[in-house]
């Protein structure tokens, strides 16, 4: 027995009764639990249902992105860093979309921190305002998407200048 709960009342000889019971899932593991509904009645217990019920994780995994920062200008290289956290059912991966492009895992670096992160190191041709969004899915399906983030990238294409002069 994990928890009971009970709850008196009364009902008349062929009578019936509706209505809800509540019962705090806070603490439960995920997974299959029994309800029992019984009567007791001189000092005997008898049971008159038992049904199946599923705690289930309903709650959102978190995310908080800590690298690229909104409208910030990149000369080079660009880092890419979310931390993502669920209490419940675990965090299960952590993506990006860059522009409009497919969804691609961030790999994590420290999960105990649930720290995940990489460097892009773009191109020539990338020198333009990005918008990046970051995805967090959690072991039972749910998902949190970040706002997305827009930053620039201005890399620097001048080729040098040098003079000698001769004297």
């Amino acid at each position: 027995v994990v928890t009971t709960a009970e709850q008196d009342v009364t009902i008349s000889v062929n009578g019936d009764l509706t209505g809800e019971f509540s019962l705090a899932s806070l603490g439960l593991k995920l997974q299959t639990y029994r309800a029992r509904l019984s009567s007791v009645a001189g000092g005997r217990e008898q049971l008159i249902s038992e049904i199946p019920f599923r705690v289930i994780d309903g709650m959102a995994p978190e995310l908080a992105v800590k690298s690229p920062a909104a409208n910030e200008t990149y000369r080079q290289v660009v880092d890419f860093e979310v931390i993502a956290s669920d209490d419940i059912s675990g965090v299960a991966s952590v993506s990006y979309r860059l522009d409009a492009g497919d969804w691609q895992l961030l790999p994590f670096v420290d999960l105990a921190a649930g720290r995940y992160a990489m460097t892009w190191h773009p191109a020539l041709k990338d020198n333009c305002v990005h918008t990046i969004v970051f995805s967090v899915l959690d072991h039972a399906g749910n998902t949190q998407l970040s706002v997305p983030i827009d930053f620039e990238l201005q890399m620097d294409i001048t080729p040098p200048v040098t003079q000698v002069d001769r004297g």
